[in-house]
């Protein structure tokens, strides 16, 4: 038995060794980066639930594919009228770009650097197409899927109805009326797809 335990305990030390390597050498800015990154997205959740109403689903971290892409989707709201997709970005300082480009500039509070980032536009209309396609392969009825996204702490320098800026916009967005509202049983089916497909349970 003792022979079994042994490799048991080295394994397990080599193993934390390499965690701790591997955090070491992460720098401080990274861990600061991903640690707003979070805590933007826990803001957003308690500002999507404050206007969400009742029949509402909320579903966060939902990873869906299609033909070979793939992509994460920070809030999902399902609700009679279709699929919201509530992207959340934490980019601080100054944005510049337009709703076509495919990456955006990111310059510090100070006005120095200048830091290439996605274009949330284009990353939010490509989580419509994939999320919309995703649904219909794996058998929802027809649905309504639409995608916004949220600047926490910059504004947007496009003019644009896919960037909600207030918490009046969010709710009116996640309730806009549609042409065919899903039934209970619809939606309850759309959830059910969703779900199965959420990362961090």
């Amino acid at each position: 038995m003792e022979y079994i335990i042994i490799p048991l305990i080295a394994a397990a030390l080599i193993t934390a060794i390499i965690l701790i390597i591997k955090k070491s050498g992460r720098t401080e800015a990274e861990d600061g980066m991903e640690k707003a990154g979070r805590d933007g997205e826990k803001y957003a959740v308690q500002v999507i639930r404050s206007v969400m109403r009742r029949g509402d689903a909320l579903l966060t971290n939902v990873h869906v594919s299609y033909g070979g892409r793939e992509t994460e989707l920070d809030n999902v709201i399902v609700n009679g009228g279709g699929v919201y997709i509530v992207e959340v970005k934490s980019y601080k300082g100054r944005l510049e770009g337009r709703e076509d480009d495919f990456n955006w500039t990111q310059y510090r509070t100070d006005g120095k650097g200048g830091k290439t980032v996605k274009n949330p536009i284009k990353q939010v209309k490509r989580q419509i197409y994939i999320t919309s396609k995703y649904l219909r392969q794996n058998g929802a009825p027809k649905v309504s899927v639409d995608g916004f996204a949220i600047l926490l702490y910059s504004e947007s320098p496009a003019e644009s109805r896919y960037i909600l800026k207030s918490t009046a916009k969010i709710d009116k967005a996640i309730h806009a009326k549609t042409s065919k509202a899903l039934s209970r049983a619809e939606k309850e089916a759309v959830v059910g797809i969703l779900e199965a497909a959420i990362t961090d349970k």
